[in-house]
């Protein structure tokens, strides 16, 4: 029997070919159905298959999910941009990676950290679109905590002197540009040390928390209020008039409804308010003053409503 040398070379080759597919095929299976969630979707970006972790982290069945586009995942803690950047990357570089919120079946969002590759025919042609996730919410909310804590009083979950510093540059940078008027208000409760010292620390960190509440009341939703330490707070208020003059007399409304908001605390814990709040104001119109000369106009405005006889309203000038 004579031997075809060349064939039977070819069925080797071809007998090795398929065992080291089936090989590779089965490595691609046991990685997709790992730990680590994965979904794969068409060249149409429709679902053809999710493996157990993802049905698991989203709160969905297989079932549920396959033929639909990833979109039924989708948060509104992104904006078009966002997506239209991220397509971009992949249609242009063949992946994107980053962080992202999704939402979960029960209505719940997650953060995960996402890797979206292309897979591309020998032709260069897009069949198959595979995402990869790690879920990282804990991790994000633990940061997410850790540096709302560093920003904001503990007492009355206000900013902080930390970030209102910030606020007042970029409020800084905003009035410049659009050359207009800001303002600070520094508010001092009088007596505060008394009601400390006769009513009890904890009867002053309730007129705290009542302070901070009638001032979430009375200004702007846009404004900035700030506890910057013991009974001191500010608020930073932007686009109040294209004018000093129309500045200065929208500051003095502002300020005079925060005043009577606060006198109008008549008791706390049981005991008779004897606190009012001492008033200092400034206005900025440019980058000529940084946060911390801004604050000390307004702090020295205050001490000058202090020396008029406490509850009162006084301008840096």
């Amino acid at each position: 029997m004579i031997i075809d040398i060349e064939y039977a070379l070819e069925k080797i080759d071809y007998e090795k070919n398929k065992a080291k597919q089936e090989e590779e095929l089965r490595i691609a299976s046991y990685a997709f159905e790992s730990n680590e969630p994965m979904i794969i979707t068409n060249h149409e970006a429709k679902i053809i298959n999710a493996n157990q972790a993802f049905c698991k982290v989203m709160g969905y069945e297989k079932n549920e999910i396959k033929g639909n586009n990833p979109k039924i995942f989708k948060s509104e803690e992104h904006s078009d941009e966002f997506y239209h950047n991220m397509w971009n990357s992949i249609l242009t570089k063949g992946t994107w990676s980053g962080e992202v919120y999704n939402k979960k079946k029960n209505g719940e969002n997650i953060i995960l950290k996402a890797t979206i590759t292309a897979i591309k025919d020998k032709q260069g042609n897009i069949k198959h679109y595979l995402s990869q996730y790690n879920d990282i919410s804990e991790q994000k909310l633990k940061q997410q905590y850790l540096e709302y804590q560093a920003t904001h009083d503990s007492l009355t979950a206000l900013p902080n002197r930390l970030l209102l510093f910030d606020r007042i540059k970029h409020s800084i940078n905003k009035i410049t540009r659009h050359k207009t008027y800001g303002g600070i208000i520094f508010i001092d409760l009088d007596n505060f040390k008394t009601i400390n010292d006769t009513m009890g620390h904890e009867t002053g960190d309730i007129l705290l928390k009542e302070v901070s509440k009638k001032l979430q009341e009375t200004v702007r939703k846009e404004d900035t209020i700030a506890r910057i330490g013991g009974d001191e707070f500010i608020v930073l208020a932007d686009f109040i008039g294209t004018d000093k003059a129309s500045a200065r007399n929208n500051m003095q409304i502002l300020a005079s409804k925060i005043k009577g908001a606060l006198n109008n605390i008549h008791t706390i814990n049981g005991y008779a308010n004897i606190s009012t709040p001492s008033i200092g104001i400034t206005l900025f119109n440019n980058d000529s003053f940084n946060e911390n000369e801004l604050i000390k106009q307004a702090d020295t405005a205050m001490y000058l409503a202090k020396r008029a006889g406490k509850n009162t309203i006084k301008f840096f000038e």
